[in-house]
Formats: structure tokens, sequence, C-alpha cells
């Protein structure tokens, strides 16, 4: 296997879990979970909820894409960086969602009060490096040879996932959520 392709996989199986792993614990171990939401209209929570599913999905598809159907030796992204400006993206992505939901349960109830107001702007600037992150992997994506199998739904994955990261996550929800 290209060394590449290690990298991103090893990524995936170190980032992932402890992306899940965040939430997994944040949720099990906190008393109102419903307090994130913020002040988000419950009309739009499905809009989230839903999303997040075709999000999950669509970072599955360009992720396997990347693993099984791109050679990285041909990889021409930007700055000369070839298939590592990938891998740099998801180290964003997993990063910065490793730290988002921990951080949002300090702001909110754990964080002195003198500080829990400035943890706002930690928090959004966290959902900049997701952000920056998938947008990172989409304009990769685009950058691909036209004839790379997948490319397209790979494309339409990662515009499912910045829908989710970058709209949603980043530009809306921190409007609505006060520590």
């Amino acid at each position: 296997m290209d060394p590449h392709h290690r990298r991103l996989i090893a990524l995936n199986l170190i980032g992932g879990p402890a992306v899940l792993a965040s939430y997994a614990h944040g949720f099990l171990n906190y008393e109102d979970p419903s307090r994130l939401w913020g002040a988000i209209p419950d009309a739009v929570r499905g809009l989230y909820t839903a999303n997040m599913f075709f999000a999950a999905a669509g970072y599955l598809i360009f992720t396997w894409v990347l693993w099984r159907r791109v050679d990285p030796r041909r990889v021409q992204t930007y700055l000369g960086l070839g298939f590592t400006w990938f891998t740099r993206g998801y180290g964003l992505i997993l990063l910065g969602s490793t730290l988002w939901l921990p951080l949002c349960f300090y702001a909110l109830d754990d964080a002195p009060r003198a500080i829990a107001g400035s943890l706002w702007y930690v928090i959004w600037l966290d959902l900049a490096l997701v952000a920056a992150g998938s947008l990172g992997v989409l304009v990769g994506l685009q950058r691909l040879d036209r004839a790379t199998p997948g490319r397209r739904l790979a494309i339409v994955g990662a515009l499912l996932f910045c829908l989710q990261t970058v709209v949603l996550d980043f530009l809306i929800w921190p409007w609505f959520f006060t520590p």
C-alpha cells in the first residue's frame, strides 16, 4: 500500500474513534445535551439531524475514493503538496471535530464565568479549522484527474460534508450558541 494511503487510513483509524469517543463521552456524561442547540429553532434541528447522516455518508464516500481510486503519485493539488493536501485536510477535520464537544461542554458548565464568553471564539475558531479542512478536501477533489473513477461521487459527498461543516456548523450554529 502506498505510504500516502497508509497515512490516510491511520488518520482515520486514530482520529475517527477520537471524534466518536469525544461525542460519546459528552453525551453520556452531560446532564442536558440539548443545551448544545442553543437558540436554534426546533424546525431547523431536523435539517441538522438529517444532514448529519448525509454528511457522514459523504465523508465515507470521498474517503473511500481517495483510498481506493486515487493514485497518490499522480495527484496534483495546491502548493506542491500532492496527496499530502488531503491528509492535512483530514487532520484539521478530525482534530477540530474531536475538540468541539468537550470545548462546548466546558464553556456551558465548567468554565469560570469570566472566560466562558471568550470560549465562544475558541469554539468558533475550532469550527473554522474543521470548515477549512472540509473545503480543502473539496477543492482537492476537484483538482483530481477527471478520469478518476468515483471523482464526481466524491465531490458530491464532499459537498454534503461541507454543507454540514461549513454552512450549518461554522456559519449558522455559533450565532445561536451562547455559553
